[in-house]
């Protein structure tokens, strides 16, 4: 039989050899045969384990680079360099801008649903407040409203009831009584009206007819009452006019017209109300007028509006509807009711038809 053939084969060793003109890691051993040493070994391929790298990194680039680094070393003299793919970052940062201006966005969205929620309940409650403050102040007007021409019936009647003061003056005593009672359905007649109005179904039936003659009857039944109060009326209609109107609704506005000229001037040294109808154009206007102080010019904005009044607290009383529910008719009659300052000084209300 042939001698056996001896071959030792030592363990792999990593070095840095020059290979293909640069630095290279290689794996190399000794080999000892009969014929001699041998060198056995090969070469890492950079470009390759790159290329593995990549496929395996995710978005990491990682690369084999020589130098000393304990943390990331792979062999004596080389290291692991792994860093961010620009293209992933690029990405990253656009996704990253992305969620961040769609948080905002939403944030802004939120906020300002926030913000609006927090401002209607505001609303809400400043509403409540207001239409708890309103109720209040138009219980307290209706109360003395309300008293105030009842007190007269009740007087008047206890008077020719039980045979009190003058007998010759009983005719007296029942205008008055009458003008008591026309106060108070007035009043009356105010409060149905506007709550009428709330509920839509506030009607007039406004026809062509001669709205002189109806003033002037309307003026006529006022002016007992306006002199006893120490007012006076002056009428001054031009003759022949005519005009679509609701006869109810004209005697509406025209009493709480000249109830308000008769309540706000009675500091006046002229308490002279004036009533003027005149035609201007294809349109009839009707004005009251008084000498009182009129109304501030900060109050003029709100003077239609249900519940506000030209003056204080410390005014006359009254319900703060007249003047709403007046314009509403005026607008259902297919005209307008405004307020403008008079020339001579006191207010002025102008109802167009």
């Amino acid at each position: 039989a042939p001698a056996p053939v001896m071959i030792t084969v030592s363990p792999l060793e990593w070095r840095t050899l020059p290979f293909a003109g640069a630095p290279a890691l290689v794996a190399v051993r000794q080999v000892g045969t009969p014929d001699g040493p041998l060198a056995q070994g090969f070469v890492v391929d950079r470009a390759a384990l790159t290329a593995w790298l990549a496929a395996h990194a995710g978005d990491a680039v990682a690369r084999l680079a020589p130098g000393d680094d304990a943390a990331a070393e792979v062999a004596p003299g080389w290291h692991l360099e792994v860093s961010a793919n620009p293209l992933a970052a690029l990405a990253a940062a656009s996704e990253a801008a992305a969620l961040g201006r769609g948080f905002v966005a939403r944030f802004v969205v939120v906020a300002a649903l926030a913000v609006l929620a927090a401002m209607l309940v505001v609303l809400l409650v400043a509403r409540a407040e207001r239409l708890a403050r309103e109720r209040s102040q138009f219980a307290a007007a209706a109360a003395h409203e309300l008293r105030t021409p009842l007190a007269g019936l009740q007087l008047y009647g206890d008077m020719i009831a039980d045979g009190l003061g003058d007998p010759g003056k009983l005719r007296d005593y029942a205008r008055r009584m009458s003008e008591e009672a026309s106060r108070l359905g007035r009043v009356v007649s105010n409060v149905l009206g506007f709550s009428q109005l709330e509920r839509g179904n506030l009607s007039v039936d406004p026809r062509p007819g001669a709205i002189d003659d109806a003033i002037r009857d309307l003026a006529e039944r006022a002016t007992p009452a306006l002199e006893r109060a120490g007012a006076a009326l002056a009428v001054e209609v031009e003759p022949g006019l005519t005009a679509r109107f609701d006869r109810d609704a004209l005697a509406r506005i025209l009493g709480n017209l000249l109830d308000n000229a008769e309540k706000y001037a009675r500091a006046s040294a002229d308490r002279t109300i004036v009533v003027a109808a005149r035609r201007l154009g294809d349109a009839v206007e009707l004005e009251v007028r008084d000498r009182g102080p009129g109304v501030a010019p900060a109050a003029r904005a709100r003077l239609f509006q249900p519940f506000r009044r030209g003056v204080g607290g410390d005014g006359p009383a009254g319900l703060g509807l007249g003047l709403a529910l007046s314009r509403s008719l005026a607008r259902a009659m297919g005209g307008d009711l405004r307020y403008q300052p008079a020339a001579d000084g006191g207010a002025s209300f102008v109802l167009r038809l």
